[in-house]
């Protein structure tokens, strides 16, 4: 069993049969559903940016337009995240502090 703080969450992704959560250090596999960890973790600010992958909002540090509907979220430390077409309008709301039922 582990305990993980939630601001040490930075991003969660969908597996075959595991869901991969990456904190800090070291990524972390629950063997439940993408979507039964994403809805226990979305109070906490942690948004679906694509099919397959959440990040924790605390953690971006900006938005990138790369390109024709080609948007990059830059997290703390460097890593990149893309952003599904369908989530950016949502994604940029909430960047932007307009609130959305998500």
């Amino acid at each position: 069993m582990h305990i993980v703080q939630v601001d040490d969450i930075v991003s969660v992704h969908a597996g075959r049969n595991v869901t991969r959560i990456a904190i800090r250090d070291c990524d972390i596999r629950v063997y439940l559903p993408f979507g039964v960890v994403l809805d226990a973790l979305r109070a906490f600010g942690v948004v679906r940016i694509h099919r397959g992958s959440a990040v924790n909002m605390a953690r971006v540090r900006r938005l990138v337009g790369r390109g024709r509907h080609r948007v990059v979220l830059v997290l703390d430390g460097g890593a990149e995240h893309s952003v599904g077409r369908a989530f950016q309008s949502a994604i940029r709301a909430r960047i932007n502090g307009v609130e959305r039922s998500w």
